[in-house]
């Protein structure tokens, strides 16, 4: 799979967005921003990769990432944060995060990530595929099966219906490339 070419900044300050823009423009990254999940929600975007920063007091990371889940965005996200803490790190790598980077950015590290990303595209969209599941039983399975319908989407989350899922979302990732 070829570099992802969209970045998608969600949260943190204006400054902080603004600098992660400014990085990744020189890196021959398109970006968006987006001041918090509730904004990403509304314009769901359906390619790139995500930087979220580790809201605390919003639930973080693994709070985007159910958000997503929920909303049937299956992006891949990396978290971002200006002081990581081990817990919060590792507590956003368990609920789906692919990596997660100090704020600044720096530059090789952010490029490297990406890079990875995509070359992984594959393996995550099965894990996340397989995690629907997981989302069914946090949610309680009627109020899944309500959302999905809502979304016009199968409220089922057999197996059958996750390999076809699996494949969509493989082929969406590879279309990462700009």
């Amino acid at each position: 799979m070829e570099q992802a070419r969209t970045l998608h900044i969600v949260g943190g300050s204006i400054h902080a967005r603004a600098d992660q823009v400014h990085l990744c423009f020189r890196l021959g990254f398109d970006c968006e921003i987006y001041a918090d999940t509730a904004e990403l929600v509304v314009r769901a975007p359906d390619s790139g990769v995500i930087l979220a920063f580790d809201d605390h007091e919003a639930g973080g990371v693994t709070q985007v990432l159910r958000v997503l889940a929920v909303e049937g965005i299956w992006l891949p996200v990396v978290g971002t944060s200006f002081e990581p803490r081990p817990a919060c790190v590792a507590q956003a790598i368990k609920a789906g995060a692919l990596d997660y980077l100090r704020l600044p950015l720096n530059e090789e590290r952010l490029a490297a990530t990406i890079q990875r990303i995509a070359t992984e595209a594959d393996a995550y969209a099965d894990w996340r595929c397989r995690s629907v599941g997981s989302v069914a039983r946090h949610l309680g399975s009627a109020q899944f099966r309500s959302e999905a319908r809502r979304r016009g989407l199968a409220p089922t989350t057999g197996g059958t219906a996750r390999s076809k899922k699996g494949a969509h979302l493989a082929d969406r990732l590879r279309a990462l490339a700009g």
